[in-house]
């Protein structure tokens, strides 16, 4: 099998000690270059080290294109026929402004790539241009380039596909503080269709403790090739399959992009909220309030209304939310499940394929207890209502593939998404925890199993609740934590949407 070796050079940078960090990146570059790697990449900051207080701080650690660092990476990479992909700390002599950069250089000592980190440290950075294009041209395929968080936010991993990249190369300077980065970076490669190859590092920066960090390659159906972590500097080298043509295969890429043509409303994820401290009145939103949501799991096939009937009247609170899988309820069950809303005063959401696949949202409301809503035959509908405590959005769990319909929905004030389905799996549960970065809860419910995820804080990791079969599993969501979102909008909109038609 054709393959693209490619080394990660998962190092110990020292904090300001920038030939330290110098003599040791050239070293494992001389180690990659002689165990035959084609592409290397080196960490987010890796000669700087990463921990600055301002621009005096870091200025004297800062390097120029034109500098003598960079000759000597071009001259490592020519010496040894790669591509060499690093980050530095970049100072431009036209402006004296400073960037956190990536820099590609080809095996002829040539730079063909710079990326600016957009997400960019506050303290001392300028942020990249999100217009500049983030790819270049390899003999294996188009190659794309992004720094650490810049990963976490989904539409700039989605432009870098679309900008016609199958293998996205990710230096990183993430520590494990609660967020697991190889989560996200798998998403990113199976949301995209494309390979995902990220370098951190290891060891002590200033103030943060990375020797746990994790180095990953991920295929691009989200199979992992390779995560490791070391507290010694490192070289990993990982063999990426190509197809027949020794090329990076592009057809699941091209795959997501034919289903993105399918979205619909996806188009409000380019709404700036950035002034908006509250969604609440700005949207007209409903509550905020506390909202008990429970999901009821039949499991052993057991029919789905059973588990709600079950339920002792302490279990049903009033004004609480509860979510069935997916099934065949007749009219006799839909019968039944209004009169046990009405009398406990419940909202009760669910699927049914009887006569045709249909939403239905069932409330304490004698004049217009059923809302009846047609699921699309694509599977790429957001149907929204208002509850007094919440808005809610139904859809099918094909939607959660996708970042831009979910983050549209986040954006016209949505707390909370919920997907009835027949069957979960793991990819499923993979989307709905990885969809709370966009801001919004995600509650899928199947026949076999269930989940309910909310959207992080801070740089904790999102809470998350399964409910196992022949179970019921029951939160309270207090829906202020969703009328206060920041959004990363320094995104290239245009190439998002160039070219789609949404149907």
């Amino acid at each position: 099998m054709n393959t693209l070796s490619i080394a990660l050079l998962h190092c110990a940078p020292k904090h300001k000690q920038h030939a330290h960090n110098l003599e040791m990146l050239l070293s494992l570059c001389e180690k990659a270059g002689k165990q035959g790697a084609q592409l290397v990449i080196a960490p987010e900051m890796c000669l700087s080290g990463y921990s600055f207080e301002n621009r005096e701080d870091i200025c004297p650690f800062t390097d120029t294109i034109d500098g003598p660092t960079i000759r000597s990476l071009r001259e490592i990479a020519r010496q040894h026929d790669f591509y060499l992909c690093v980050g530095i700390a970049e100072r431009e002599e036209t402006t004296d402004l400073f960037y956190n950069t990536a820099l590609t250089i080809d095996p002829q000592g040539e730079i063909v790539g710079r990326y600016r980190k957009i997400n960019a440290e506050m303290r001392w950075a300028c942020p990249g241009n999100p217009y500049e294009d983030n790819t270049f041209a390899t003999p294996w395929g188009r190659v794309g380039v992004l720094i650490c968080s810049d990963s976490y936010h989904s539409l700039m991993p989605r432009i870098t596909a679309l900008r016609g990249a199958d293998l996205l190369l990710i230096p990183a300077n993430w520590p494990p503080m609660g967020l697991r980065p190889e989560e996200i970076w798998q998403v990113r490669a199976r949301e995209n269709g494309v390979h995902v190859a990220a370098c951190n590092r290891t060891g002590q920066d200033l103030t943060m403790d990375c020797s746990q960090a994790t180095s990953a390659v991920f295929q691009a159906n989200g199979n992992s090739l390779f995560c490791s972590t070391s507290q010694d500097s490192e070289m990993f080298l990982i063999e990426i399959p190509l197809d027949t043509t020794n090329q990076l295969n592009s057809d699941l890429r091209q795959d997501m992009q034919q289903k993105r043509r399918k979205l619909k409303g996806a188009h409000d994820c380019c709404l700036n909220l950035s002034a908006i401290q509250d969604l609440t009145s700005f949207l007209q939103l409903p509550g905020p309030e506390n909202l008990p949501i429970t999901l009821h799991v039949p499991g052993n096939g057991n029919h789905p209304c059973h588990r709600l009937q079950q339920e002792g009247a302490e279990a049903l609170q009033a004004n609480g939310l509860h979510v069935l899988p997916c099934s065949s309820y007749c009219a006799t069950d839909i019968e039944q499940l209004t009169q046990i809303a009405l009398a406990r005063q419940l909202h009760i959401v669910l699927k049914t394929t009887e006569p045709e696949d249909t939403f239905i949202l069932i409330q304490p409301d004698r004049d217009a207890p059923i809302t009846r809503f047609p699921a699309d035959k694509n599977n790429h509908t957001l149907w929204f209502h208002d509850l007094k405590q919440a808005r809610i959005a139904m859809a099918d769990p094909a939607i959660l593939e996708h970042p831009e319909p979910v983050l549209a929905a986040a954006k016209n004030g949505c707390d909370l998404i919920i997907c009835p389905t027949t069957t979960i799996s793991e990819e499923d549960m993979l989307f709905a925890g990885a969809r709370t970065i966009e801001q919004t809860g995600i509650a899928v419910c199947g026949q076999n199993y269930g989940g309910i995820w909310m959207p992080p804080q801070g740089h904790a990791r999102r809470q998350e609740t399964r409910c196992l079969p022949d179970s019921s599993t029951a939160i309270v969501f207090d829906t202020r934590l969703t009328r206060s979102k920041r959004f990363q909008d320094r995104v290239d909109f245009p190439t998002l949407f160039k070219g789609i038609l949404l149907l």
